[in-house]
C-alpha cells in the first residue's frame, strides 16, 4: 500500500542545517544528529497527505504534480525520531485530526525509531525556517 504526498523537491538541506543549529543551540546535541544516533536514518523526504492514491474528496482544489510550499513551524523530538511541523495553506491530511502536518526529518532505528514514530510526538516546540517546495505525488 503506498500514499500520497507533498514530496520535498527543494530547500531540505537548508532545514536539515537549521535543526541541526537549533538542537545544539538548545544544548541537546553538541555534534551532528548522525554522529549521535550512529544508525540514523536521515529523511526529510515529505509531508503525507493520504494513505493509498490521491483522495480528491479530501483536497478538492489540489492536482497530483502541484507544486506547495512547506513552512517549517515547530520541531519535535524523542529517542526514536525528529519531526518538524509544517504548515501549507490549503491542504488537508490524514495527521490533521490525530497528529499534526509533519516532515520527519530523522529515524533512530537502533532505538526502534521508525517514520511512523513520528505521529506519536507531542511536545512540539516554536522552531522556524526557510520554506520547503514539494510536489504532489503518490508514492509506493
Amino acid at each position: 500500500m503506498g500514499y500520497t504526498a507533498a514530496v520535498i523537491i527543494s530547500g531540505k538541506e537548508e532545514v536539515r542545517e537549521a535543526i541541526r543549529q537549533h538542537l545544539v543551540d538548545q544544548g541537546i546535541i553538541q555534534e551532528k544528529i548522525e554522529e549521535k544516533w550512529p544508525e540514523v536514518n536521515p529523511l526529510c523526504h515529505h509531508m503525507t497527505i493520504n494513505m493509498g492514491s490521491f483522495k480528491q474528496e479530501m483536497n478538492p482544489t489540489l492536482s497530483l504534480g502541484a507544486e506547495l510550499s512547506l513552512i517549517p513551524n515547530s520541531i519535535a523530538f524523542d529517542n526514536k525520531v525528529v519531526a518538524i511541523g509544517v504548515s501549507c495553506e490549503g491542504v488537508a491530511t490524514i495527521n490533521d485530526e490525530t497528529s499534526r502536518k509533519h516532515v520527519t526529518v530523522a529515524v533512530n532505528r537502533m532505538n526502534g525509531g521508525k517514520p511512523f514514530s513520528s505521529n506519536k510526538l507531542t511536545d512540539w516546540q516554536p522552531f522556524t525556517a526557510s520554506a520547503m517546495k514539494a510536489i504532489v505525488q503518490e508514492e509506493g
